[in-house]
């Protein structure tokens, strides 16, 4: 249902923005995504395929649970924040180096969506205990949610600020999705960001 849920949400977003945005702008806009989501893809699908066995052993043992998703949150803050940071940063000059001049609009619409990184760094980690513990439903919940106002937002920003516009809908709806994703991790792990502090300062920090 998830993957179904996903496929067609991602359709009919290309169908609004089709509508919406004009063959250019519709351009920019997925070729700033496909650079801004290459750290969380990555990501996700390592974290996904590393997190999902060790989850699936502790459903019963919530301390050691607790403790699992605090280290794989960490792991993930610690590569991806940097990272996109990083993208951020450089945006203009890989658009000016490494693309041609067509491209040029595309560096403010690749630093919100890197945004929509570092957004969803929690999400990425939480989703994959969801499916460990035996709760795949939540999941669902969670894309369902961020897909239906992923198109709401992006018929209305994207008619109004272009590319950008695409960002910022990618943004709110990820926040959103985010604050829901918190709620299922608070329901299962009362205490999940106990302790954390340190860690993720040091990472921010640095």
């Amino acid at each position: 249902a998830t993957a179904l849920i996903g496929t067609l949400g991602n359709s009919m977003l290309q169908l609004a923005m089709g509508r919406r945005l004009g063959a250019a702008e519709l351009g920019v806009y997925f070729l700033a995504g496909k650079l801004a989501f290459l750290p969380s893809e990555i990501a996700t699908e390592l974290v996904g395929a590393v997190a999902f066995p060790p989850y699936a052993r502790l459903q019963n043992d919530p301390r050691q649970a607790t403790r699992a998703f605090q280290l794989i949150f960490i792991g993930t803050v610690a590569v991806l924040l940097p990272a996109a940071l990083l993208l951020f940063v450089l945006a203009p000059s890989l658009v000016e180096h490494l693309l041609s001049d067509r491209w040029q609009g595309t560096a403010p619409a690749i630093r919100v969506l890197v945004w929509v990184n570092i957004v969803g760094l929690a999400g990425g980690t939480i989703v994959p205990m969801l499916k460990g513990v035996g709760q795949p439903s939540r999941v669902t919940v969670l894309e369902l949610v961020q897909s239906g106002m992923l198109i709401i937002l992006a018929w209305e920003l994207a008619g109004r600020y272009g590319a950008v516009g695409a960002g910022l809908s990618w943004l709110l709806a990820t926040g959103v999705s985010q604050m829901l994703a918190l709620y299922f991790l608070r329901r299962l792990i009362p205490h999940a960001w106990s302790g954390m502090g340190r860690a993720l300062t040091a990472v921010v920090v640095a």
